[in-house]
């Protein structure tokens, strides 16, 4: 009986000395007694537990107990190991084989004379596994990063060595400069053996990968990549002499760079019968997109404030919807090898990889590279995009994924990838792609969109779109393919549509039926779930398919707005109106002339952007696609000129634009958005109102003038009014 009680004692408490053989034996023996000789003793293992945390040096940094000294240098057995020296380990660690390490700080145990030495990891560019070229002596910092650590990215990815891993001092040259600036001399080493040991290192990339937390990362499965080339932000790594200027490399490759881009629309003429108006110019970023399909890509550009320029298609049907939806687009209706080879070229600002404008090349590496070198070589966008199935990253299609990235960091260009739920950003679908964002030579990186909805909202966050909000206010006589009363019947069970739909949307429609179990989706209801808006046409065949490849143009929207954003950020410039009269610019113009005269219109686009609805200033144009986006967060203003004194807009103007002012931060629903002809009607009645106000205040600056000098009464020179005023002096 003791034995069986000591028997359930110990599986009670658990298995933790089931691997020892004296206690194995004797759970055989129901008579005998078990007694732990153990119980009081310190058993030192040879292993460590299977239950105790790893401790993963190259991974984490282990924070140092106070019983540490940090020194600047150290002597270890003749060799002199200072804080800021490059050095070469005696063998290669981690997944992407780190060989050298920077040095940034040192410590000595207080008592035992221990010494750890912490620093930046470098890998050749060789063991990347294909994503950056094959050249000798060049390496990349690597930076491992948890999403949840709040400590800095140079923090976070020290590298954690002892003295006697390190193998010898070597020569370090951080640039920003293209290769070959800044490489080693080979003259100065007669053989490749002596070039590879001897001669400096030169680093102009950084890789950072992105992990949800320590546990996903200890596992190797990070949630994002980028692969970064270094550029004036990193100027406290680079030499004096080693810092290039980021813009000689962006017009080395793409010549002069338009601020706020070189895309300009002709608004519809308003005649005035008082006085001669022509309407101002629209400057927005320019958007091309190869294999568009049905335009989701193009329609979330052109919901994010970019003017859509190009677009190929091979498909018939799809090239019938897209002409429909961009009638004012240059469509090439070609597969995407055959225009990247032999399309016209044309520099745009961005450009969108579709996931089917590689379909053909995925068994073939290097032509999957020709075909992004030449759209590269044929678009010179500042920025790109690619959509991906996301099996890209699995282990069987890494190679052809690395192939990829390489086709575009040979050239120059910054890239980041990830995998997005797109869910987080209004799709009212649990639909999962690869992402990749690219920088041209010169630029940044921009950020990931914040996600705009979230099961559990902070913020400006909503909540997850649902089935219900998505595509429960259709109806038969307002939207186009939407006849739920022709469809054929099925009998399956209601389901919850408080919720987004638990399926992703392909090409052959839904697995899913609609919510009430007794039909199929309408064609307009799929468009609606891929995130299209209602007013968005398809024609042809093959809707459900050409809906189903579609980018979601909800997404598609968040991520452009993003991009618009920072790309503004770096011009230094808002989205406004260029007058008629003033140069528009060009990618050929020079910097000069672009920038000329510009302060004073900056300002006034500045001053329009920020006015409240009452306000509005005189003589500058309405920015009717920033009143469209108001929710956008407004910039600190520069020093400038004075701005022009503002007019106070009528009551009537006041209430009808108080109405569509908007104030969320977040992207709206496809739904929301407004139409052409809803918004045309709206920038109108702006123009219209800027148009009286013109015509008011001419009117009665007319009747006031009587010689005198109108600066002595800047209030009632300023005010518009409708009826005539009696002047004050006499």
């Amino acid at each position: 009986m003791a034995s069986i009680q000591n028997y359930q004692a110990l599986n009670s408490a658990g298995r933790a000395f089931q691997s020892d053989s004296f206690i194995q034996a004797s759970e055989q023996l129901d008579g005998l007694t078990l007694i732990d000789f153990t119980a009081d003793d310190e058993v030192e293992l040879d292993h460590p537990s299977q239950n105790a945390p790893r401790l993963n040096k190259f991974l984490r940094n282990r924070v140092l107990e106070a019983d540490h000294w940090s020194v600047e240098e150290v002597a270890v057995k003749e060799e002199q190991y200072k804080v800021g020296q490059f050095v070469e380990l005696g063998e290669s660690v981690g997944e992407h084989s780190t060989e050298f390490v920077e040095i940034k700080f040192i410590y000595i145990h207080k008592d035992t004379g221990d010494i750890v030495i912490r620093g930046l990891p470098y890998s050749r560019t060789r063991n990347l596994h294909g994503c950056l070229p094959r050249k000798q002596n060049e390496v990349c910092l690597i930076l491992e990063i948890d999403d949840n650590d709040t400590r800095a990215d140079e923090e976070q990815g020290l590298l954690e060595i002892r003295p006697e891993e390190i193998l010898k001092r070597r020569v370090l040259t951080t640039t920003n400069k293209s290769f070959p600036h800044c490489r080693f001399d080979p003259v100065g080493y007669s053989t490749p053996e002596q070039r590879e040991t001897q001669a400096p290192l030169t680093c102009r990339w950084k890789m950072r990968l992105e992990y949800k937390d320590a546990s996903q990362r200890r596992a190797g499965r990070h949630q994002g990549q980028a692969l970064e080339h270094m550029s004036e932000h990193d100027s406290h790594k680079i030499k004096r002499r080693n810092l290039g200027i980021d813009k000689e490399r962006s017009q080395a490759w793409r010549g002069e760079t338009v601020p706020g881009g070189s895309a300009l629309s002709e608004p519809d003429l308003i005649k005035d019968e008082n006085m001669d108006n022509i309407p101002a110019r629209v400057q927005k970023y320019s958007f091309a997109e190869v294999s568009g399909g049905a335009g989701g890509a193009s329609r979330g550009a052109e919901m994010g404030g970019l003017t859509v320029v190009l677009a190929t298609e091979s498909c018939t049907h799809a090239c019938n919807t897209y002409r429909s939806n961009f009638p004012d687009t240059e469509l090439y209706e070609m597969e995407a090898t055959e225009f990247a080879t032999g399309g016209d070229r044309r520099i745009v600002d961005i450009l969108h990889i579709s996931s089917s404008a590689l379909s053909a090349a995925e068994d073939d590496h290097e032509a999957a590279q020709k075909i992004c070198t030449d759209l590269m070589n044929n678009f010179h966008p500042r920025f790109f995009t690619m959509e991906q199935l996301p099996t890209i990253t699995s282990e069987q299609k890494i190679a052809f994924l690395n192939a990829i990235i390489q086709s575009f960091t040979k050239l120059g260009y910054s890239v980041q990838w990830k995998l997005v739920h797109m869910v987080d950003y209004g799709l009212p679908q649990t639909r999962k792609r690869f992402i990749m964002i690219g920088a041209g030579p010169g630029e940044t990186l921009p950020s990931w969109p914040i996600a705009t909805h979230s099961l559990a909202p902070t913020g400006d966050q909503q909540p997850f779109k649902t089935e219900e909000e998505a595509i429960g206010g259709l109806r038969p006589e307002l939207h186009s393919l939407h006849n739920p009363e022709e469809l054929r019947t099925v009998n399956r069970s209601a389901r919850n549509a408080d919720k987004p739909l638990g399926t992703t949307i392909s090409g052959g429609g839904s697995v899913f039926s609609h919510q009430d179990g007794e039909r199929e989706f309408t064609i307009r209801e799929l468009a609606c779930l891929q995130g299209f808006p209602t007013y968005h046409q398809f024609e042809g065949s093959y809707i459900k398919k050409q809906i189903g490849n579609a980018f979601p143009p909800s997404v598609a929207m968040a991520f452009y707005q993003s991009i618009r954003q920072h790309m503004e950020n770096v011009d230094g410039v808002q989205l406004g109106l260029l007058q008629p009269d003033e140069p528009a610019g060009s990618p050929d113009a020079s910097s000069a002339e672009v920038r000329s005269d510009t302060p004073v219109r900056m300002a006034q686009r500045r001053e329009a952007a920020d006015a409240t609805p009452d306000e509005v200033m005189p003589d500058a144009p309405l920015n009717a696609p920033r009143i469209a986006q108001s929710h956008k967060p407004s910039r600190n203003r520069a020093a400038v000129s004075p701005a022009p004194p503002r007019l106070t807009m009528p009551p009537g103007v006041q209430s009808d634009m108080g109405t569509r002012q908007s104030t969320s931060q977040t992207p709206s629903p496809p739904q929301q958005l407004l139409t052409p002809t809803t918004s045309s009607r709206f920038i109108a009645g702006q123009r219209a109102a800027a148009l009286r106000m013109k015509r008011d205040r001419a009117a009665y600056e007319k009747m006031q003038s009587d010689g005198d000098d109108d600066y002595e009464c800047p209030n009632a020179s300023h005010t518009p009014s409708k009826r005539a005023r009696t002047s004050l002096r006499r």
